[in-house]
This record gives C-alpha cells, sequence and structure tokens, in this order.
C-alpha cells in the first residue's frame, strides 16, 4: 500500500473513476435488460422489487483484493472473502443503498448505489 497522503489522492481519483465506469455500465446493463425481458423497476402494485447485491473490494493503487474488509450494506455488515467479495442476498429492495466500506490500511469509503430488481455487481 502506498503512504497515506500519496494512496489517499489515488484511491480517490480511483474510485471517481470507478463510478464513472460503474455509472455508465448500469445505464447499458439496464438498457439491455429492458429491451431483452422488459424489467420494470416496480411490481404494480408500486413496491419495490427485490434486488441482491455482490460488492469487490480492491485496492485501487494495486488492483489486489481487499480480504477482510467490513462492507455495510445498509444496515446489514459483512466481511469480505478471500477473493475480497461479499454479497448480500437478503432481498434488498431495488432502490438507492448506502454501502460503506472500511479496512485496515484504508480510508474509510462511502457509496450510494442505485439497485435494479435483481443481481447487481459493483467493485469498490
Amino acid at each position: 500500500m502506498a503512504s497515506a497522503t500519496t494512496g489517499n489522492k489515488r484511491v480517490i481519483i480511483a474510485i471517481l473513476v470507478g463510478l464513472l465506469i460503474l455509472s455508465f455500465g448500469c445505464r447499458s446493463s439496464k438498457q439491455s435488460r429492458e429491451l431483452k425481458v422488459g424489467d420494470r423497476s416496480a411490481s404494480s402494485n408500486g413496491d419495490a422489487l427485490p434486488a441482491d447485491l455482490r460488492v469487490n473490494v480492491v485496492d485501487q493503487d494495486s488492483s489486489k483484493v481487499v480480504p477482510g474488509s467490513t462492507v455495510a450494506i445498509g444496515e446489514e455488515y459483512l466481511l469480505t472473502d478471500a477473493s475480497g467479495s461479499v454479497e448480500s442476498k437478503n432481498q434488498l429492495e431495488s432502490e438507492t443503498i448506502n454501502v460503506k466500506v472500511r479496512a485496515r490500511g484504508f480510508q474509510p469509503y462511502e457509496e450510494s448505489i442505485r439497485l435494479d430488481p435483481g443481481e447487481n455487481d459493483t467493485t469498490i
């Protein structure tokens, strides 16, 4: 890991780039899925449809996974496995949810993620 000052700047830049890529990818994915199967973001009675979320935590400097990171998905707290991933199969509502990540040697990170119905995947 890089020094705290240099590392923080790199992490912030990498996170911003990642968010930009994620934002573009989510739009493309959602459009394709709507064209193929006609998904809707809410059921006929107005309730949000269920969604799952997989979070992959990586060191933005080295691109290595960060096992043992604490990931808070809404009110649920999980630890990343050896592959740096956690998965919430908690049937979250398909809406915007707050995700927080903490790992030893890294600055805490927080992001709001828009969940589409079904499976969602993001790298932080």
